[in-house]
This record gives structure tokens, sequence and C-alpha cells, in this order.
């Protein structure tokens, strides 16, 4: 085993000295969206996992940073082996990952700082089951008589759909879910339609439970523009940020503000996207769709999967915005990967990317990071 070098007290001393002097660098300020909302700077490395097959069944999910400020990419240790195709993690929170027991085994002996979580996933074939940071949620997939089941550390909790106005006559589909900050409660978005479908009609309904009282309240407000079908809102397809629900609706992106009640359209983002490649091609088999897929700090990360070059040549791009001003971007056409920077400027020359795709995705970012 290599031997750590030592440092004398007056190297240390200096090594201490040098990082105070390069901390006194005045931060870069915040930036202001379209609406006028102030952002910190930019968070300037973003985690991510990659994925690589191994001989037989499964492969191995590594880890890596992507370096906005640098626009560089850096690939770390192995964090766990999986099987079979099953690769992303069912949530990432901060530097706490959730896995299914019965498929990934962490790498021991790495100290990449993040924690591990091993859970149980059983659920019934017409059961519906995601997993949130501190809790679970599981659909009873009987549309008679629906019943969501809320688990966490301290007990279960049942919320019976038809009690609630919001669901009656539709057809309703679990958006995402959060705890509250104190973990007093939990939030369950639903976006809901009409049994008999009608194009462009929909709602947003907010559950609300507190464990304290025992009492839920609903909230809902018309919602026009929302995805249906094989394109439904749920939480593999939303990032829910407190008030805030982003989607993609219709060729369009922003979020649902669900405290006043509106979607707000992030403009300026969906312009971004449309500039960046002006002269891509139509694909013949799936239409476009911007799938938020990270929340890193102040970093929201943007996926698009359906980018076409040719019959044998497929790609995708991960956008990266501070708000609504550009971060960077990754593009990849077939098995390479070329970076680009805020200004939409390409950074080297393209590198050979030979990770696989693993539930439609490329990378797997956290959903939120902040606390861990």
């Amino acid at each position: 085993m290599m031997k750590k070098p030592r440092f004398t007290f007056l190297a240390a001393t200096l090594l201490l000295f040098l990082a105070a002097c390069s901390s006194i660098a005045p931060a870069p300020e915040g930036v202001k969206d379209n609406n006028n909302e102030e952002h910190p700077p930019v968070q300037a490395e973003i985690p991510f996992l990659v994925y690589r097959v191994a001989d037989g069944n499964g492969g191995a999910a590594k880890l890596g940073t992507w370096d906005l400020s640098r626009s560089e990419l850096a690939y770390g240790d192995d964090l766990y082996s999986y099987k079979g195709d099953h690769a992303s993690p069912l949530y990432w929170s901060g530097t706490t990952l959730i896995l299914d027991r019965q498929n990934a085994v962490p790498v021991s002996g790495s100290d990449h700082g993040y924690t591990l979580q091993l859970t149980d996933v059983k659920q019934k074939p017409e059961e519906q089951k995601y997993v949130f940071k501190g809790f679970e949620v599981t659909g009873s997939g009987d549309e008679e008589n629906p019943v969501y089941t809320i688990q966490d550390q301290e007990g279960s909790y049942k919320l019976t759909l038809n009690d609630f106005q919001g669901f009656t006559d539709r057809r309703f589909y679990l958006a995402n879910a959060a705890a509250t900050k104190d973990n007093s409660g939990f939030r369950l978005v639903f976006t809901t339609a009409p049994k008999v479908f009608k194009p462009g009609e929909g709602w947003i309904v907010v559950v609300d439970y507190n464990k304290t009282s025992s009492g839920f309240s609903v909230a809902e407000f018309p919602a026009t523009g929302l995805p249906f079908g094989d394109m439904i809102v749920s939480p593999d397809n939303s990032i829910l940020d407190g008030d805030h629900l982003y989607v993609w609706r219709s060729r369009d992106f922003g979020y649902f503000d669900l405290k006043k009640e509106t979607f707000v359209t992030q403009s300026a983002i969906y312009k971004d996207i449309q500039d960046f490649l002006p002269d891509r091609k139509p694909n013949p088999n799936v239409d476009p769709q911007i799938i938020p897929v990270g929340l890193v700090g102040n970093v929201l990360l943007l996926y698009d999967p359906t980018l076409y070059f040719d019959e044998s040549t497929s790609g995708a791009v991960v956008y990266a915005y501070n708000g609504e001003t550009p971060a960077g971007k990754l593009l990849i056409k077939g098995s390479q990967l070329t970076i680009y920077d805020s200004n939409n400027k390409q950074v080297g020359e393209p590198q050979t990317f030979d990770y696989t795709l693993t539930g439609g995705e490329r990378f797997s970012f956290p959903k939120v990071i902040g606390d861990g």
C-alpha cells in the first residue's frame, strides 16, 4: 500500500494560508431570470452517474462531475454494481442515493462521500410505487377505490382519493411528492383529466398531509396542455422544488407555481433550446421532449433524448441552466460527446462516450441536492 506523504507543520500552515487567500476573491454575482427572480452564483460542479455494461448480466454505476466553470467532465469511482438493466438509483437527493436491495451492490473501500441506502422494493403488478427521500408512496391501482399509502420510518398514512372532489370522475396520476422540511408531513401533487379525454383539459391537484393533526388539505387549479398517455407527468420526468413543479408541457417548458396556481413559461430556456441546434432533423419516431432530470443547488438540468441524425445514429443533449441563464451543455452523437460552455461555444474536440443508455437516459443526476 502506498504510504501517505508527511507534511511538516510549516508546510501545513502555508497550505492553509494559501487556501484562505484564494477564498478572499469576490464571489460572482447572481443573475435574474425573466421573472426578475434573483438566482445565486452558478453551482460549479454537478455530480452525475454513468453506466458501463459488464461481462454477463449487469454493470457498474460510475460517479462523475461536470465542472461548469471549466466546461470539463471528470470520472471517478464506481459507486455500485447492478444486475440486468435496472441501473439508476430509485432516488438521489444530496449525498444520499437510494438503491434497490435486490438489484444493487455498493462497492466497498471507496471514499466517495456518498451514502448508499438499500431498500426493498416490493409491489404487486397492479400497484404503482415510488421512492422519495425519507418515504415511499404506493398506489393501489384500483380505479374504483383508489388508495395511496405513504410510508416513512414513523408509520404509514392512507389517502383515499374518492374522499376528495378533485379526483371524482377523473383519471389521475401522481406527478411528484416531497416531505416537508420540518418532517411534519408530505405533499403529493397529482395531474388529473376527465375520464372521457378532452385534449388540453386537465387539473393540478395538490394534497398536503399533516402528521400531527392526521389531516389532509386539497387544492386544485386548471392546467391546460398537460401531457397524458405515454408522456404523463410522473416522478421520473418532473421535479418538485418547494412550490415549483417543473414539467415539459406540449412543446413548452416551465413550471407550475403551486402557490400562485398558474403555469410559468420559462421562455428564455425554450428559446435557448431552439437556438442551440437550429438545423436539427426531426425525429421520425418520437416527438421532441425536454425532461427535467436534476436540480443541483441553483442549477436546473434538462435532458432531451430525442436527437436524430440518421437511421443508425441517435443522440441526446443535457442542458444546464442557472435560473434561465445557460450554464453549459453536453451533446451526445452516437458514441461521441461534445462539451459546450455557457455561451454555447464548443469546448475542445468531441470525446469518446461509451457509457450505456439506461431507462432512456445516458446520465443520472440528483433530483434535489442541498442538505444531503
